[in-house]
């Protein structure tokens, strides 16, 4: 399916109320729309806003079922792609621009149907958990060292967890982690401790989270019950960005870039394929989406998004389809990015290299041998 192509009706255009339902859904990230919910309370300008949803949708894509119109979008730093059909990157019929989409999420908030009464009601608490999630690794996987007055306990995320949201319940808990981040990031600045772990958020970035809770929080009108629309299919540009990013073992991609190239034929592509990948999964699995599974075996590759058994869209790409698609990615020029053509040329580089190292090797080995059995005759003799 994920293959097939869609007649587009003339003059087609997407209707404001599909639209609206689209970036109803927030981004692939769980909690997306708290997020975003949170920084319009915040009192954020439309062009923090705009900033802050092309940092929270990042690269991603979704696809949705309008009746006899399936439509995908592609968001990634430039804004949103809209597609008929499985993509929105080949021949989007709109593009729109972060500044756009932020003026049709601001018009939803304001008037309400961005989030149902119960969904804004979790808002504040939902936030108050990311940020103590942060707070929470920053001191002990970041700098190794707990505050004594900050209950954290390094072997029980539960408990810590709740006394960190109770803390960023008050000002006076909030002024407590804000004044003991200021002394680590003078610690930080002056070289007296290092962040030991770099997938930690940075402490001015914590600090700005903090402020930003005791922001006193605007009110918008809400209607009790908003509905959410779920996504309906698993796009070709989730599919293609997935397929790119190789096997999963290391230099998947190049290897595989590489086997194609070379010309072999379908069967031979398709065996080779099986043995790259092998038996095994993982998750996240689509770019940009985290609620997203992937499970490859000798039926080809399954794809998920969702709770993992239950999930709201699927694909099993068979083996077939997968060398057919990969075949023409390669072909047209479009399996590696630049970044990845860079990359490539550096493994290549590496490998060159690396050949050039073990002939040298071998060849000192063989020095060796010959200088032994030499000395060793002459010494017999």
């Amino acid at each position: 399916q994920a293959g097939e192509k869609y007649i587009m009706p003339a003059a087609f255009s997407l209707p404001k109320e599909q639209l609206e339902a689209i970036l109803r859904t927030g981004g692939g990230r769980d909690n997306s729309r708290s997020r975003i919910y949170a920084k319009y309370q915040q009192g954020k300008t439309p062009e923090e806003m705009a900033e802050f949803l092309k940092n929270e949708y990042k690269t991603t894509g979704k696809g949705f079922d309008f009746g006899d119109n399936p439509i995908s979008v592609w968001f990634n730093e430039s804004g949103m792609g809209i597609g008929y059909g499985m993509s929105a990157k080949e021949n989007p019929v709109a593009v729109m621009g972060w500044t756009e989409i932020e003026g049709v999420v601001r018009s939803m908030v304001e008037q309400g149907s961005y989030m149902g009464a119960n969904e804004v009601f979790l808002v504040d608490a939902i936030e108050r958990q990311r940020v103590s999630n942060d707070l929470f690794h920053f001191f002990r996987d970041g700098i190794g060292e707990v505050p004594e007055n900050i209950l954290i306990k390094s072997y029980n995320y539960p408990e810590s967890m709740t006394n960190l949201c109770e803390l960023l319940s008050t000002q006076e808990g909030r002024d407590i982690v804000a004044g003991e981040l200021s002394k680590a990031k003078e610690q930080i600045d002056t070289g007296e401790k290092k962040i030991r772990w770099r997938y930690v958020k940075k402490p001015e970035h914590l600090l700005s989270e903090i402020a930003d809770l005791s922001i006193e929080k605007k009110e918008y009108p809400v209607q009790d019950n908003v509905e959410v629309l779920q996504e309906d299919f698993i796009t070709q540009d989730e599919i293609d960005a997935r397929l790119a990013g190789g096997s999963g073992y290391h230099h998947g991609h190049f290897r595989i870039y590489e086997y194609f190239m070379e010309g072999h034929d379908k069967k031979e592509s398709i065996d080779f394929l099986k043995n790259e990948y092998g038996t095994g999964g993982g998750s996240p699995a689509l770019i940009g989406s985290e609620r997203s599974d992937e499970w490859h075996d000798s039926k080809g590759i399954k794809l998920e998004k969702g709770r993992i058994g239950d999930p709201y869209a699927k694909v099993l790409l068979k083996w077939n389809v997968v060398e057919k698609r990969i075949r023409e990615l390669v072909k047209a020029d479009k399996y590696l990015t630049p970044e990845g053509k860079e990359a490539y040329a550096q493994y290549k580089k590496e490998q060159a290299e690396e050949a050039m190292r073990r002939e040298q090797e071998k060849l000192e080995h063989g020095i060796r041998i010959e200088c032994k059995d030499a000395i060793e005759k002459a010494v017999a003799e």
